[in-house]
């Protein structure tokens, strides 16, 4: 019988999203058999390197997290499972992000709302969506307590939030204008307007 395998950087660049200078990015990977007699915990994923074999270790719900080096992607080896060909599935997600500020606490307008942006129109493109859409709010949550200021010409808008959850508007002026954004102290992470953290779909193997 023969045993599925994919080149490592097929499954590498699913998770290559545009880099942002301002947030970080949370990679998840799951893989599943098109059998339902097959479960996460029945499988085996070994990347077959040149400098030695590296197991790839699975959650029983089949989630796993992806070994990256310069070496693996120079190599590009294959990724060996212990199923038939055609039998298995990757899905890739990304975590919404922590906002990583800078340390005056001051971050351009555009620079905070481009994580958000980005990874939408990411998703809406990889579900062949017929036009690529975006939020009217980015939602934050940080510290009790605090306030975003955003420092626009038509005058300073403070937002106190709800608690820890701030509410961003997302317009054409603010992004023409591009102003200073004030952040309090402490971190803060994106999130969905429900306030729980986001996980946003980037891509799929099917049948390898």
């Amino acid at each position: 019988m023969e045993f599925g395998s994919i080149p490592y950087l097929a499954v590498y660049k699913l998770s290559r999203l545009p880099a942002s200078p301002v947030a970080t990015n949370e990679i998840l990977y799951s893989i599943a058999s098109n059998s339902t007699n097959v479960h996460g915990k029945d499988i085996v994923l070994t990347i077959a390197s040149k400098r030695g074999r590296i197991p790839i270790p699975l959650e029983e719900s089949g989630g796993f997290t992806l070994p990256m080096s310069t070496e693996l992607t120079t190599e590009n080896p294959p990724i060996a499972s212990n199923q038939p060909k055609g039998s298995l599935k990757i899905e890739c997600w990304s975590e919404m992000r922590h906002l990583v500020p800078p340390k005056d606490g001051v971050i351009a307008y555009r620079d905070l709302v481009l994580p958000e942006l980005m990874i939408n129109a990411v998703s809406d493109i990889i579900c062949a969506a017929d036009a690529v859409t975006y939020p009217k709010m980015i939602y934050l949550r940080g510290a009790t307590g605090g306030k975003i200021i955003i420092r626009a010409h038509a005058g300073q808008r403070e937002i106190t939030g709800d608690g820890s959850f701030y509410e961003i508007p997302i317009n054409s002026s603010l992004m023409r204008e591009n102003p200073d954004v004030i952040l309090p102290k402490g971190g803060l992470r994106y999130v969905e307007g429900c306030g729980f953290t986001a996980s946003k779909f980037l891509g799929r193997i099917e049948n390898f």
